[in-house]
This record gives structure tokens, C-alpha cells and sequence, in this order.
């Protein structure tokens, strides 16, 4: 099966994970997915960070997923 070109593109890639890391909060931290992604984004903000590079560090296991509870520090 081929897939369509822009599978491959660095955007594609980058989202792709960004949804990676929002099913490991899911798990981790046994909230809805909707709640997973304010975490995220909220972590990304507090931090002066994209949502894709606190992603990235989650996916790449730099950032342990209970850094992103209510009311921790979003520092690196």
C-alpha cells in the first residue's frame, strides 16, 4: 500500500507526535484526551514552549507526564 506524500513531512511528523503524546497522558494520567491537550498547551505556555516541543520531550521520554498535573512546575 503507498502512502500519500505528505505523511512524510516534517508538519505531518510534528502533529503525528503531538497526538502521540497526548494518548501517553491519556494513559499516564487517566484523564480524557481533551483534558490531555490542555495540559499540554497549558505546560507549553507556562513554559515559553510550542505545544510540538513539550510533545517531543514527552514522546522522547525528557519530560515524565505527571510534570504536567495542575499546579507543577513547568520548567524543564
Amino acid at each position: 500500500t503507498e502512502t500519500p506524500d505528505w505523511v512524510d513531512t516534517p508538519d505531518a511528523q510534528r502533529r503525528g507526535r503531538l497526538w502521540r503524546a497526548v494518548g501517553l497522558l491519556v494513559v499516564a494520567l487517566e484523564v480524557p484526551a481533551e483534558d490531555a491537550l490542555a495540559l499540554l498547551r497549558g505546560h507549553a505556555y507556562a513554559a515559553g514552549r510550542t505545544a510540538d516541543d513539550v510533545a517531543a520531550d514527552l514522546v522522547e521520554r525528557r519530560l515524565e507526564p505527571e510534570r504536567l498535573r495542575a499546579g507543577e512546575s513547568s520548567d524543564r
